[in-house]
């Protein structure tokens, strides 16, 4: 039917179309070929079908079908094309439309967009513009200049690469997952290179090195060790299972320096119960049972915290596991040189020397500045300095001078100052002695003086 339509196979249809020339005439060679209309379409795969549309070919056997479109061609066995200029050279291969896109690989499928390439077995492209879906299984989304390889998935974005086993970017740009198992969630210019199941979320500049790693998003972040995480700006994880967060403080890299570290750079400081630090750290908790720090340590070191000001260390505090766990304070960087206070397991406490005997135990002179005297306390005695003095307080509060000299006249007195009656003795002690002499005739003052 139609005018110069040719059907020379067996048992080959041309339905309609055609045209005044020869040249525009349809031809369905194939046997059991069909042609439904249009005009410079051929049929000549056995059992195709070109539905109409221009210049199609349907050439491809076994049920090669162009829907219709211009210029498409159907060369695949069981392939099916439609749009414009559109190929679907691969087995059982399907373009469902668009422009210049083709499907060679076998059961590979590009669904439209323009000139997108499915070229491996059961690759797919969704649509966009120049995607690629090179490797077996590989899937593009869409987007534009996309690349995905075997068993690979690009679901959109631009200038996106996938091309490890497995591997995912979701979308964004210029990002790259060449790693195994890898994924890109989107951002600008990231990449997973070459190792196995690590991830980056987004973010822009940021990299997941190490098998297993992660970067979640931020900006200019590496996560370069194995297990390893970096995060914020500039963080860099360089090592076996470290963790690092860098915030905006600073435009410098924050690096790990040794395996298994977990490390944070935050200007405003790290809350723990709070979104207002304080301090560098900050804890706070309304638990009515607790609320603190533990520092536990499972084998036979040394608990401690250390104190430094400008790299130099100025006192270390804890336990030291070598001296029966006493705790201690030293003025150097390990506990056991330079100590200062020694508190035992006993509740002893020493200054000056690490084997107290005593609840109090000092080693060297001990400083007193003046003070009220002490109000009357049962079981409780004491000392304490008043006026320069150092003076001896009992459980009632009673006093009396140590020192037995008088701050104002420079003499040799005993004084005693009883709060229950408000009776106060004052005696010279250098005139009583004196006396005592002259009384018993002996001698008990001997006198010198030293510069």
């Amino acid at each position: 039917a139609g005018a110069n339509n040719r059907a020379g196979g067996i048992y080959s249809v041309v339905s309609g179309g055609g045209g005044a020339l020869a040249s525009d005439s349809n031809s369905a060679t194939g046997n059991w070929s069909v042609i439904g209309g249009g005009y410079q379409n051929t049929a000549s795969g056995d059992i195709a079908t070109v539905s109409g549309g221009q210049s199609n070919v349907a050439s491809g056997t076994g049920g090669a079908t162009v829907v219709g479109g211009y210029l498409n061609t159907a060369s695949g066995v069981g392939s099916m094309v439609g749009g414009r200029v559109n190929v679907s050279s691969g087995f059982a291969s399907v373009v469902g439309g668009g422009a210049v896109d083709t499907a060679s690989g076998s059961f590979s499928v590009v669904a439209g967009g323009y000139d997108n390439n499915a070229s491996d077995a059961y690759a797919s492209v969704g649509g966009g513009l120049n995607n690629k879906a090179i490797g077996n299984s590989s899937t593009v989304g869409g987007g534009n200049t996309n690349n995905a390889d075997a068993y690979s998935t690009v679901s959109g974005g631009t200038l996106n690469t996938a091309t490890g086993t497995g591997a995912t970017v979701g979308g964004g740009s210029n990002n790259t997952a060449s790693g195994t198992s890898s994924t890109i969630g989107g951002g600008d210019n990231n990449s997973v290179l070459g190792v196995f199941a690590a991830t980056v979320g987004g973010g822009q500049n940021d990299s997941a090195q190490g098998p297993f790693s992660t970067v979640p998003g931020g900006r200019n972040n590496k996560a370069a060790g194995k297990y390893s995480f970096a995060a914020g700006q500039r963080a860099k994880a360089n090592h076996l299972g470290t963790f690092v967060w860098a915030d905006s403080s600073a435009d410098a890299d924050f690096a790990s320096t040794a395996s298994n570290q977990f490390l944070i750079r935050a200007a405003g400081g790290v809350g723990i119960g709070t979104n207002s630090p304080l301090s560098d750290l900050h804890i706070e908790s309304s638990n009515p049972l607790s609320t603190g720090m533990r520092i536990y340590n499972t084998s036979t070191g040394d608990p401690y915290i250390s104190l430094l000001t400008d790299g130099v260390f100025q006192f270390t505090v804890g336990v030291d596991n070598d001296e029966s766990d006493k705790f201690q304070i030293s003025s150097g960087s390990t506990l056991n040189s330079s100590e200062r206070l020694t508190i035992t397991n006993t509740g002893n406490v020493g200054i000056g020397t690490t084997s107290p005997a005593y609840k109090l135990e000092v080693s060297g002179p001990v400083m007193m500045e003046d003070a009220a005297a002490p109000s009357a306390s049962a079981g409780h005695s004491g000392v304490y300095s008043s006026g320069g003095e150092l003076r001896a307080f009992d459980a009632a509060g009673n006093s009396t001078q140590i020192s037995p000299h008088d701050s104002e006249t420079g003499e040799w007195i005993f004084y005693s100052k009883n709060v229950k009656t408000g009776r106060v003795v004052r005696v010279n002690m250098e005139k009583l002695v004196l006396k005592i002499e002259e009384l018993t005739g002996e001698k008990f003052l001997m006198e010198s003086w030293e510069k």
